[in-house]
């Protein structure tokens, strides 16, 4: 007889995932275009729009489990005062950089706040 094992994962378990497959699944397209830009297997992989496809999936899984999470209607309140020419718009973003999920949906876009 077969042991059944089931595996889960959090939503956040799913985010770390996405989040290091976004991060380093392009650097292997990048190596392709940089490395072997005239190889047929390049020509093959870049021209199609399957990798842009995955990766824009894998970002919206992403996006969609942070936005179910808890304390994600306070992110897009604290995302308001970015937008609030009244308000401190680095101030509003040191806060929403402060939230892993909101930092998590954020870097594959490569924006370079520190």
């Amino acid at each position: 007889m077969y042991s059944k094992t089931a595996v889960s994962l959090s939503g956040q378990d799913v985010i770390k995932a996405g989040v290091l497959f976004d991060t380093f699944a392009p650097q292997f397209l990048w190596l392709l275009i940089i490395g072997l830009p005239d190889l047929d297997l390049t020509k093959k992989v870049m021209g199609s729009i399957t990798p842009i496809v995955g990766l824009s999936l894998v970002h919206l899984k992403i996006v969609l489990l942070a936005a179910s999470q808890e304390g994600a209607l306070d992110q897009v309140l604290i995302f308001q005062e970015v937008f609030d020419a009244s308000m401190s718009q680095l101030g509003g973003m040191q806060k929403l950089f402060a939230n892993q999920n909101f930092v998590a949906e954020e870097w594959p876009h490569g924006e370079p706040f520190t």
